[in-house]
């Protein structure tokens, strides 16, 4: 009796482990990247094979573009082990019509489908009138509708609603990451305005104080000479014609020192003008070149 339970238990474990071998689907990647989890082996219909992807955390395969038609017959070409149909997560709200261009909608989204592939026999646009939408071995790896209870084998992807999650999780992280790019900037932008400013204040002050000085300096030099000729008349009127020649030649110098200044101050204006212009500039550049990435990247994404 307890051999018969051991033998019954080992085959059991056998069994089991034979039909994880075969039942285990594998993941195949395409040449865009895509990955998607095929199953060849396990046969379901297409309510259980929607069920099982649900399982896993995917959706049923849903083809809607060229691309992406073109990118799964490539794989399934390299990988094909016999006659086997494929379901896709289409389906014709189980119509009562079996019009052969009734409107196919996707389980996922509930949206008609807009690209198609379907086998055309004819005026046909669907070989059988089944209501769920399949892959057809027999006919190229294009589209038939078939009935939703046959057994097939079934693909499955990454979910719409979770790629959608995806796509705005990196759309909000690039999003906070260019803001974060323009608040520092904008705080350089800050800073350099504020050095930019000490510099012309700096400049302008120490030329103030070059001004005072010299200007103290003639001053002195004029009071000096004025004292020591009021100490003695009769050298003052020797040097009267002197002391004419000297006025004059003060105050001109006196008239270019204050000339110099200005052009000066004038000039350190017009460079930091100039220097705050070309800031201006370059941070508008700045701000057009983010939103131009930010515009690129969604695009790519789709969004």
């Amino acid at each position: 009796m307890k051999t018969l339970q051991g033998y019954t238990v080992a085959i059991f474990i056998i069994i089991t482990f034979v039909n994880l071998c075969i039942a285990s689907p594998t993941w195949y990647t395409a040449n865009n990247g895509k990955r998607y989890l095929i199953e060849l082996d396990t046969k379901l219909n297409w309510l259980q094979a929607n069920s099982e992807c649900k399982r896993r955390g995917l959706q049923i395969l849903e083809i809607d573009s060229y691309d992406k038609n073109s990118q799964i017959k490539n794989i399934l070409q390299k990988i094909w082990g016999g006659s086997k149909n494929i379901w896709l997560g289409y389906h014709d709200g189980f119509s009562t019509s079996m019009d052969n261009n009734r409107p196919f909608y996707s389980i996922s989204t509930g949206l008609q489908i807009n690209y198609k592939d379907w086998y055309t026999s004819g005026i046909s646009s669907h070989e059988s009138q089944g209501h769920c939408g399949q892959i057809s071995s027999d006919h190229n790896l294009q589209w038939i509708a078939a009935d939703c209870s046959t057994k097939n084998a079934f693909i499955c992807e990454a979910s719409t609603s979770s790629q959608n999650s995806s796509d705005n999780n990196k759309r909000q992280t690039i999003f906070e990451a260019n803001q974060k790019i323009s608040a520092e900037f904008t705080n350089l932008q800050s800073k350099m305005r504020q050095a930019n400013e000490n510099i012309r204040q700096t400049t302008l002050s120490a030329l103030e104080r070059q001004k005072r000085s010299t200007n103290d300096l003639i001053a002195d030099v004029k009071k000096s000479i004025e004292n020591i000729l009021n100490k003695n008349s009769f050298l003052s009127s020797i040097m009267a014609d002197y002391i004419k020649m000297f006025t004059t030649l003060v105050a001109e110098k006196e008239a270019e020192l204050s000339r110099i200044s200005e052009e000066t101050q004038r000039t350190i204006l017009s460079s930091q003008s100039q220097g705050q212009n070309s800031l201006n500039e370059l941070t508008s550049k700045f701000a057009n070149d983010l939103t131009s990435n930010t515009n690129e990247i969604n695009r790519l994404l789709g969004l």
